[in-house]
């Protein structure tokens, strides 16, 4: 009953040197395990008000061996104590290649100390169990669905996320970031509003350019059927076909587990078209990836036909438990490593975009730097810290962003922090930012700007958006300095986007970077500096 989800193996590395590191700086690979679940209503029965109620704990060994691989042998086990007392046990072995760890020359395993909860419903007694000790268990909890057919059945999965593995690694020889193969990952299908360009596209846009948890193996839009999907989004060929619909899409991509939800519309709400698209995603065996606040698992026609074809609905834009947020505590004023923000004068600019590449061209130059998202995207990209803003109850933002920071800076303990901006300081209508400088003390920010875009979202009654030194001057108000500007060059030709960079390199006096035609590579010294002085 028990099995890996394939989908979940995901390694995090954000260091990027061809040769051996001395002694005195060693790295640290993060690989996050595989998920383990079990079918509740496979294994249990009995009276519905204490039904899961009973003990859960997990025993886990983890060894390397000489190839660099991770080896691990464990049991999870349930002693249910409620009614029939039955006891579940099950042994798993896993053997997790690692390519980063080939050439280590001398490594040190650790599992972290953690817990987790059983929660729902129906379980203890409409209350929750915890699990604390070392182990693979990060977080245990039951996801309720609805009474089966029996009496005293409830449907629904516990599912075990693991911890993920710190390696410590001295003598290394690193790789590059995207050593995981992509035969590592699960296929997935992107499905768009009927243009790979389309404006509300960014989460395809994003997932196109990068992800370390999915392959995207192609996209479904109607309009540019027939066409790459690299090409489309920015001229580069990336083997990425464009079906006309998403049955096309699964035949000709047969090894696809997931059909993915690639737009971000205005409120979050479904097209009803896309609804319909998804129904045959469904039929066809894809479990969907959905990151719009329009949740598919309440939606009781989805929800049934997902459970008649055994997949999943995985809706990431869902708030989190009360009891899984963070409230602001003010450690983060003890962090030395500098943190950045990349903020944006207005919405759907690139900050996310801007983020990765300036994260990339860090670790290229071999400066560790992590990001830490704030969007459905981010999370769909892999990226392996954050929270998602715009589902966080307000009171816990400031407290999320706080414990996202301090856990990569605690676990992966790199020379920059990155933070993914959202919306800007002053779009009336999601003025974000703040939190990132005053909760997030980024004290440094690379500012994100569209030099030909007149009003916030391109819509007049929004209003105009201000002059981008007047945003710097906002922004040191909030005791930030902006190092950095990077220009979206939308309705820009190539010869008007360096016209623009000179222009406003001699006016403003720090470095204007272009992303997409030139990279962001010029901000490395700045940076240097930066981490030499934290």
């Amino acid at each position: 009953m028990f099995q890996f989800l394939p989908y979940a193996f995901c390694v995090a590395i954000c260091l990027f040197l061809s040769g051996p590191l001395p002694a005195q700086a060693p790295t640290y690979v993060s690989v996050e395990l595989p998920d383990v679940w079990i079918m509740a209503n496979q294994i249990l029965r009995g009276d519905g008000d204490t039904y899961g109620n009973g003990d859960w704990y997990c025993k886990v060994n983890a060894a390397l061996d000489a190839e660099g691989n991770i080896r691990l042998e464990g049991e999870l086990m349930f002693a249910e104590k409620a009614n029939d007392f039955t006891t579940i046990t099950r042994s798993f072995k896993r053997i997790i290649k690692v390519p980063a760890l080939e050439k280590c020359k001398e490594c040190r395993l650790s599992l972290d100390e953690t817990r987790g909860y059983v929660s729902g419903l129906n379980v203890g007694a409409r209350g929750y169990r915890w699990y604390q000790g070392k182990g693979l268990i990060r977080r245990v909890y039951f996801q309720t669905d609805t009474f089966g057919t029996d009496a005293g059945r409830v449907g629904g999965r516990i599912v075990f996320s693991p911890l993920k593995v710190l390696v410590k690694c001295e003598y290394a020889y690193l790789v590059p970031e995207n050593f995981q193969t992509d035969s590592m990952k699960p296929q997935a299908i992107i499905l768009t509003d009927g243009r790979v360009a389309s404006p509300n596209a960014k989460t395809t846009h994003g997932l196109l350019r990068t992800s370390e948890r999915f392959r995207i193996a192609g996209v479904v839009a109607e309009a540019d059927a027939g066409e790459d999907a690299g090409e489309l989004l920015d001229g580069n060929y990336r083997n990425i076909p464009v079906f006309e619909n998403i049955e096309a899409a699964v035949e000709d991509c047969p090894d696809a587990k997931y059909c993915i939800v690639g737009v971000a519309t205005p409120g979050g709400v479904f097209p009803d078209a896309m609804l319909d698209e998804l129904r045959i995603a469904i039929e066809m065996g894809l479990s969907v990836v959905n990151g719009l606040h329009d949740y598919l698992a309440d939606r009781p026609d989805f929800a049934k036909l997902a459970r008649i074809h055994g997949v999943e609905l995985l809706d990431i834009r869902r708030p989190k438990p009360r009891h899984e947020l963070h409230f602001w505590t003010g450690a983060i004023f003890q962090l030395k490593t500098p943190v950045i923000a990349v903020i944006g004068t207005d919405c759907a600019l690139g900050k996310r975009t801007t983020t990765r590449f300036v994260q990339k061209a860090c670790n290229d130059a071999g400066l560790k730097t992590e990001m830490i998202y704030t969007g459905q995207t981010g999370w769909m990209q892999g990226a392996g810290f954050g929270f998602i803003f715009d589902s966080t109850l307000n009171d816990f933002i400031s407290g999320e962003l706080e414990h996202a920071i301090l856990s990569c800076a605690r676990e992966i303990n790199p020379d920059i922090i990155l933070i993914e901006g959202q919306s800007g300081l002053r779009n009336p209508t999601g003025p974000c930012g703040s939190e990132f400088l005053v909760s997030g003390n980024a004290r440094h920010t690379i500012l994100v700007h569209a030099p030909k875009r007149t009003f916030f979202h391109h819509n007049e009654a929004w209003g105009p958006i201000p002059d981008v030194a007047s945003e710097i001057a906002l922004i040191r108000l909030y005791g930030s300095k902006v190092i950095a500007l990077a220009l979206n060059t939308e309705d820009c030709s190539r010869e008007e986007a360096f016209a623009f960079q000179a222009a406003l390199e001699q006016q403003l006096g720090i470095p204007v970077l272009l992303p997409l035609e030139e990279g962001v590579e010029k901000i490395i010294p700045e940076l240097r500096t930066l981490c030499a002085k934290a």
